[in-house]
């Protein structure tokens, strides 16, 4: 659930999920990916692509 720095859509997008609940497996498989070891990888790419 990105949404950039727009409060506004951040607060509707959290009131979107509060209505409609959440699929507890998605957001556990979701979770998964945010490892240390998996954002060191996207940080380091990030790093290579700007030099």
């Amino acid at each position: 659930m990105y949404c950039g720095r727009n409060e506004e859509r951040f607060a509707k997008r959290v009131v979107d999920v509060l209505k409609s609940g959440y699929d507890r497996n998605k957001l556990i498989e979701r979770a998964k990916g945010f490892t240390w070891e998996e954002i060191v990888k996207r940080e380091i790419k990030i790093y290579n692509q700007v030099g």
